[in-house]
């Protein structure tokens, strides 16, 4: 009698472990299934020379000297692309299903689910996709240029960013030598670390919309001549301007008392040798010239 007490209490365990399994399986697939369900919809998308995540500008393939970004796209009608296809292997079917998935078709958590199941190589795969195209339009808004996608071109001469960006990336202009003018959108908040090192115009309108300008924004900026730091601007990262060697005036119009980062080597202007002059709001000339590091430029404020 005790031996079928302690078979049944057992049993019991055992079938309490295994629907708590199940369950937190199911838990798991309903995760995988929502995550790459949501992926779909945020993947890579080409129009003409440029490519988009989701709301992202991503990469960039053309050669033009003058470039507009385009500030948003649509999902045009659906292209069918069926067939028979034999995997000789996993790696295989991970790259048809990035080629011909990945792009947001409808099916690929399907497909992978079947790629990691317990499938018999050579696998004969009947496919009949239904790939969503992409065309110019307007219901996908573009807020943002990814870090380092335009990095080191040195063709682009000119680059309008459309109202719709909200942020430009990390080094996202970085090095493009024959950048000369850049027209910003009046909706942008953000620019990143390094966003326009090294680029060659002499003259950025920052729209009054900016919030944040990250560490070394315009480094080596070196035809900068003149910079206005808007109204609205409530941080700015360490060396901002480091390196501007031809930098002559800077208007601060933000009335936010501001502390940038610096370092001993590196302060909002530090080796602008040419700086003559820095245009501050009256109510804050004192906390200019008696606060580190603003106070390393102290006579060089006018009001």
């Amino acid at each position: 009698m005790s031996e079928n007490k302690t078979k049944s209490k057992g049993l019991s365990i055992a079938m309490i472990l295994l629907v708590i399994f199940l369950g937190f399986g199911f838990v798991i697939g309903l995760t995988q299934s929502s995550i790459f369900k949501e992926s779909d919809t945020l993947l890579k998308v080409q129009i003409k020379e440029f490519y988009f995540n989701g709301n992202t500008v991503v990469g960039y393939s053309g050669n033009s000297e003058n470039i507009e970004i385009p500030q948003s796209y649509s999902l045009g009608p659906t292209e069918n692309f069926a067939g028979t296809i034999i995997f000789n292997d996993r790696i295989e079917a991970l790259n048809f299903l990035d080629e011909h998935y990945i792009n947001g078709a409808e099916g690929y958590y399907e497909f992978y689910k079947q790629i990691y199941s317990e499938i018999e190589y050579p696998w004969t795969y009947e496919y009949s996709i239904e790939k969503p195209t992409f065309v110019e339009g307007s219901d996908i808004k573009i807020t943002t240029i990814a870090d380092s996608v335009f990095r080191g071109n040195s063709i682009i001469k000119k680059v309008i960013i459309p109202n719709t960006v909200e942020r430009v990336g990390n080094h996202a202009f970085r090095d493009c030598s024959s950048l000369t003018e850049v027209i910003l959108g009046s909706n942008l908040k953000s620019i990143g670390d390094s966003a326009f090192w090294g680029c060659a115009f002499t003259n950025i309108t920052l729209p009054n919309s900016l919030e944040r300008i990250e560490p070394y924004a315009f480094f080596r900026c070196e035809n900068l001549v003149n910079l206005t730091i808007p109204e609205n601007v409530n941080y700015m990262g360490i060396g901002i301007c480091n390196a501007c060697t031809n930098l002559k005036i800077v208007r601060i119009a933000t009335i936010n008392q501001i502390i940038p980062g610096y370092t001993e080597a590196y302060q909002p202007f530090s080796r602008c040798e040419n700086l003559q002059v820095i245009y501050v709001p009256s109510q804050n000339i004192e906390f200019y010239k008696t606060t580190m590091p603003w106070s390393l430029y102290q006579d060089k404020y006018k009001i």
